[in-house]
Parts: C-alpha cells; sequence; structure tokens
C-alpha cells in the first residue's frame, strides 16, 4: 500500500482529481454515492479498477491512499498524477521592499538562497518569498527542480546548458541574461527532467 499524505485547501481538489485519474484509467464507469462517499468503477488493461472518495469532515488532514498487489507503471503514474494535481494548486506570494506580488509560477525562473533569505528571480526581477528551500522542493510542480543545494531551476524556462565535467555546469533561461549553475551532484536529475520535457 503507496499511501501520500498532503494537505488541501478543499474536499473538491480530490473530487476533480480522482475523476481525472478515472479517466485515466481509460474508461468511466458506474459511479455509486453513498453517505460520505463516491465510488467509481473504471476499466484498465489488468482489469476492473475502483475508485473511492471518502468524505471525512472532521478529518485535520486529507490523505490519499492507493491500494494495489504491485507497484507498476499505472500505479507510478497515478502517483506522479496526485502530485502533480496537488502541487498545481500552490499559490506562492513574493515581496519586494513594502508590496506584495501575485503572479504565475511559471514565470519564476529559479529559486535562490541568498544568506538567510530565499529570492525568486523572474526574467527581470527578483522577489523574495518565505518559504525555505526544502519546502518549496516538496511543494512545487514537476517541473522545478534541485540544481545545487541553494537552487531550484524552473525546467520549461531552461534554454541551455553548458557542460563542465570537472564543476558545476552553467543552465541559461529563455529570454533572460540571468543564470545559475547546476552542480555534479544534481546535473543527472537535471538531465532527466529536461529529456522527460523533451518527450511531452
Amino acid at each position: 500500500m503507496i499511501e501520500i499524505k498532503r494537505f488541501a485547501d478543499k474536499i473538491g481538489v480530490f473530487t476533480s482529481l480522482f475523476y481525472h485519474l478515472a479517466v485515466f484509467s481509460n474508461l468511466l464507469g458506474k459511479k455509486a454515492v453513498q453517505k460520505g462517499t463516491i465510488c467509481y468503477n473504471c476499466y484498465t488493461g489488468g482489469g476492473p479498477v475502483k475508485i473511492r472518495i471518502e468524505i471525512v469532515e472532521d478529518s485535520a488532514e486529507e490523505e490519499v491512499v492507493i491500494r494495489c498487489c504491485r507497484v507498476d507503471e499505472i500505479v507510478r503514474n497515478i502517483q506522479q498524477c496526485v502530485l502533480e494535481q496537488l502541487a498545481a494548486g500552490t499559490k506562492i506570494t513574493f515581496y519586494k521592499e513594502n508590496q506584495e506580488f501575485f503572479f504565475p509560477l511559471d514565470e519564476v525562473l529559479f529559486f535562490e538562497t541568498e544568506g538567510e533569505n530565499i529570492f525568486a528571480h523572474t526574467a527581470n526581477d527578483a522577489y523574495q518569498i518565505k518559504y525555505r528551500l526544502y519546502e518549496l522542493e516538496q511543494t512545487l510542480p514537476r517541473h522545478f527542480v534541485r540544481a545545487a543545494k541553494s537552487t531550484i531551476v524552473n525546467i520549461t524556462q531552461v534554454y541551455a546548458i553548458t557542460r563542465n565535467i570537472t564543476a558545476s555546469s552553467l543552465v541559461n533561461f529563455t529570454g533572460s541574461h540571468k543564470h545559475v549553475y547546476v552542480s555534479r551532484h544534481y546535473y543527472q536529475q537535471l538531465r532527466e527532467r529536461l529529456s522527460e520535457r523533451g518527450r511531452t
């Protein structure tokens, strides 16, 4: 059994999520509604699958449980789908001087530690945020990838990487003079994510 525990703002997030999982399973079958429970009967190439949503009003924490006989590609895809759907709802407030800014996460090229603070860099500016880097790594969508101990990059904005086999490699971004370095430790992970982007 795989358990994925995450906070969510509304139970509606999970209702929408499980509907999309049902569609992902190829065929959306009969829906049964019981008190506090919504069930979908679906069919995959491997056989029937039941998707059940239990609404627990007094629960302090939302929980997604995937119960399966084995962890195969379908299960891994569902797990990734859950994480991506939850991360898609991530909202971050950006600060500069005495102003607060609200804009899409995809405008951020990279997050970087500077002293005790974390800054979000866009193509032409930088904003302070009230998160630690490890918190960002846990909550940001999948296309934000760790590039160094002090840096997380948005791979959808990466234009080029200049490889250095003995030291950190240079990362350039689309439409900006800004750049960061990916350490040797994180280089392979970044390259794999970029390759995945190229296949989608």
